[in-house]
């Protein structure tokens, strides 16, 4: 009787029904289980090259699993497993996936993976072997969560964590490792839309997904800048302090020369009273002026530094300022208004 692919597979890694060939290598036992030797009367004539090519790719890959695990490269290990499973799909493989995945933390796929086992192993589990799995899963139950995934399209891309798990509509709830899980979905032309979720064991949930009326996303403005508001220069102010300088200045220069002429008046001889007296109220009056003029530009520049320094939210227009000056025979007068 011609024998099929899983039925060789099946042969050559655990003996249930007649091995391949002498020269096929014993199989290994998975993690945790001894190894079960096959039985060994003449291989079948009727096996092909393709076949035995492929189980031997199956025995390498399923001890370069065990060395793996062995090692505690558990991710290089799962791997292996998976693609022996491929090429020599036993149920035994099964129960292997599942101690990895419980060693990644991967509590939804090892859990997949025990209850897989105990199904297709049926009547060949021991009842000591069944009762440690079930155990194994019962106590996976209460790291996983149940969420139903509804994508308003169909055909849709469908992923936890970025990891595919199926396409829209699903047909049943997806198992998920409880903590924060990002669910997405996406489609060709579409824009993706994502939601993340905090799962506790045992939680059941439900994530609607809309791809064809995508929501619009909200605009995270930078906040404010810090920097304080400028503040207007005072340029009037600044403007008149100038002048006002300038003014005392010049006064003061003639203030000098007046005084000057005051005393050569006094040095010369003959020099008549009323000159004299001229020239006095002459010098008296610029020195007054020359120090109007200088109280003013200094109190100008003060009221000038503080309209530039003080905080801009509190300026006034420095238009409100009004300045004036009166000169007079008797002297110089500042007047203004702030």
């Amino acid at each position: 009787m011609e024998m099929t692919s899983r039925a060789l597979a099946l042969a050559f890694l655990f003996g249930s029904v007649p091995a391949l060939a002498a020269e096929t290598p014993p199989s290994a036992s998975a993690p945790g289980e001894s190894p079960e030797s096959p039985e060994s009367p003449p291989a079948s004539s009727e096996s092909g090259p393709d076949i035995s090519s492929q189980l031997r790719e199956a025995s390498e890959r399923y001890q370069r699993a065990l060395k793996s695990y062995d090692d505690g490269n558990f991710d290089a290990a799962l791997v292996e497993f998976r693609r022996a499973y491929e090429l020599a799909p036993t149920f035994r493989i099964l129960y292997n996936l599942g101690v990895v995945s419980l060693e990644l933390r991967d509590y939804a796929s090892a859990l997949g993976y025990f209850e897989r086992y105990l199904v297709d192993g049926a009547a060949s589990i021991s009842a000591e072997q069944r009762a440690e799995v079930e155990k194994k899963i019962r106590d996976l139950s209460t790291h996983v969560a149940h969420v139903t995934v509804v994508v308003d399209l169909p055909g849709a891309e469908i992923a936890v964590d970025d990891r595919p798990v199926g396409a829209s509509p699903l047909a049943a709830p997806l198992r998920i490792n409880a903590g924060t899980r990002k669910i997405s979905a996406r489609a060709s032309g579409r824009v993706p839309d994502v939601r993340v979720i905090e799962l506790a064991g045992g939680d059941s949930s439900r994530v609607e997904l809309n791809l064809t009326n995508p929501r619009t996303p909200v605009a995270v403005l930078p906040p404010p800048s810090a920097e304080p508001p400028s503040r207007p220069i005072p340029w009037l102010a600044w403007g008149g302090t100038a002048v006002l300088t300038g003014a005392a200045v010049l006064v003061g220069l003639q203030a000098v020369a007046a005084d000057r002429d005051y005393d050569d008046a006094l040095d010369t001889p003959g020099t008549s009273r009323e000159r004299l007296d001229d020239a006095d109220a002459k010098a008296t009056r610029l020195s007054v002026a020359a120090d109007v003029l200088g109280v003013g530009a200094l109190a100008l520049g003060g009221y000038a530094l503080y309209l530039t320094l003080r905080p801009a939210e509190s300026a006034s227009p420095a238009a409100a300022l009004e300045l004036g000056l009166d000169l007079g025979p008797r002297g110089a007068r500042l007047r203004g208004s702030f």
